[in-house]
């Protein structure tokens, strides 16, 4: 490829990487948090010390502990706000975008790569992911990582590559264990395409005992919690295989499906998978949907689409290879206009309803007042640490309410993330009395119940 074409490359990529931030990070700060993220924020405290920190996550949550020691050290470095907490997803993101050109070149040319590189840029679930300060956007960064450097591997076939692979596979699944579909799958296709298998086994087996012994705490511990997974697994799983959810509606999920499975057959008609890398990411699809149906049947209920976020890439992989004849390049245009429709229509939505604070901050002025005060513990981190809060408002505790005149007492009333559609009583926790203040002004939005108190005179 001559220089010219080079650098149009790199502008298309640029121009990707810029469309792909922008989608993750306007619209994204006004957006509340929901229940697991208050979790993250009350593990990641920095204020913590390391004792406290540990015994927290511990307590909290059953995933590893790395993600909240590397999102400490970035509220210690750039601070303790819920905006960065969204910010340090949305970095993850965008470089899983950048990184994906790489993913796709591993097989496609310049063109068909860029165009995978596009597709993961408006993907609508990876950005609602990104949106969320949760470890799904750096699962889906560091599994694009490790599957570059095992492409890297077969093309090296040395020692030396396979024990930095290794060391990258046990650092992967110590990060985020459902992960081990990817170490598997590798281990899978280097069995089937291999004539010397027993380095691969040694190397293999050394990264699972290695993995066993540092990880020794964690495994005890995460048996010990037994059943903490949400994703019922039911029917509808088996016609969708998230899809739907992986690519935001029914209408663009069945399209992909059906791309996806066309393609499949493409594939097996011209009998390219031999010693092809389209089947390491058929082998890595199937592998991963099986053992999510097992593990759910066996041990706890997993069929939750973010738990396979690293999926995505592979997906769109298997579909590009559609359009690598020119015969369906016309399609290809279509392709991208559909996803690029539907990223624009579902923008506005989330994966997880989660509330509104834009809408909170309107309809409590500070021409009325500047103070808040709420009852809710469980979400008080996030209240002292927002800064949209803390820049204008201070927010202050109940014994400190006589010190002023007027207060805007807020409370989440029948949260869309924990509800749902439900539609259930006032909770009682909003039904709140102020010792020498009187009510005068009471407002309902979605999800809230917003009261102006003034003082007595």
């Amino acid at each position: 490829m001559n220089l010219k074409k080079h650098l149009f490359s790199y502008l298309f990529i640029g121009i990707i990487l810029i469309i792909g931030f922008s989608l993750r990070y306007f619209e994204n700060f006004y957006d509340g948090y929901w229940a697991d993220e208050i979790l993250t924020l009350e593990i990641s405290n920095p204020k913590l010390n390391y004792e406290q920190f540990f015994k927290t996550w511990k307590d909290l949550d059953g995933s590893p502990i790395f993600y909240f020691y590397f999102l400490r050290i970035f509220f210690q470095l750039f601070g303790f706000t819920a905006e960065n907490g969204r910010v340090f997803s949305i970095i993850f993101s965008t470089l899983a975008i950048f990184f994906s050109f790489f993913f796709f070149r591993v097989k496609f040319n310049y063109k068909i790569s860029i165009v995978g590189c596009l597709l993961i840029a408006l993907n609508i679930f990876l950005i609602w992911q990104s949106k969320d300060t949760r470890i799904q956007s750096s699962v889906l960064f560091f599994s694009l990582i490790d599957v570059i450097y095992f492409y890297y591997y077969l093309k090296t076939k040395s020692s030396s590559t396979l024990i930095y692979l290794n060391f990258l596979n046990f650092i992967l699944i110590s990060y985020y264990p459902f992960t081990i579909t990817i170490v598997i799958s590798q281990f899978i296709y280097l069995i089937i395409i291999e004539k010397k298998l027993t380095k691969i086994i040694i190397f293999f087996t050394l990264a699972a005992l290695l993995y066993l012994v540092l990880n020794y705490y964690y495994i005890i511990l995460s048996l010990a919690r037994g059943h903490g997974h949400i994703g019922i697994l039911n029917i509808k799983f088996f016609f969708n295989f998230f899809f739907s959810s992986f690519f935001g509606s029914i209408y663009l999920g069945g399209l992909y499906l059906f791309l996806f499975f066309f393609s499949i057959v493409i594939i097996f008609k011209k009998k390219i998978l031999k010693n092809n890398i389209l089947l390491f990411y058929l082998i890595l699809i199937s592998f991963s949907y099986l053992f999510l149906i097992f593990y759910s049947i066996f041990k706890t209920e997993i069929a939750v689409p973010r738990y396979f976020i690293f999926l995505i890439p592979s997906i769109i992989f298997i579909i590009l290879q559609l359009f690598t004849n020119d015969n369906y390049r016309i399609y290809l245009y279509l392709f991208i206009f559909l996803t690029f429709l539907n990223t624009i229509i579902l923008f506005p939505k989330s994966s997880i309803p989660k509330p509104p604070m834009k809408n909170l901050l309107d309809n409590m002025p500070l021409t009325d007042s500047n103070i808040i005060l709420h009852n809710d513990e469980y979400y008080k981190i996030y209240y002292e640490n927002y800064r949209k809060f803390t820049d204008n408002y201070e927010v202050i505790s109940n014994k400190e309410a006589n010190l002023y005149k007027k207060i805007w007492f807020i409370c989440l009333n029948n949260p869309r993330s924990i509800v749902g559609d439900l539609i259930l009583p006032e909770d009682k926790k909003c039904r709140f009395e102020l010792n020498n203040f009187k009510e005068i002004k009471k407002i309902y939005i979605t999800d809230f119940k917003i009261v102006l108190f003034e003082k007595n005179d």
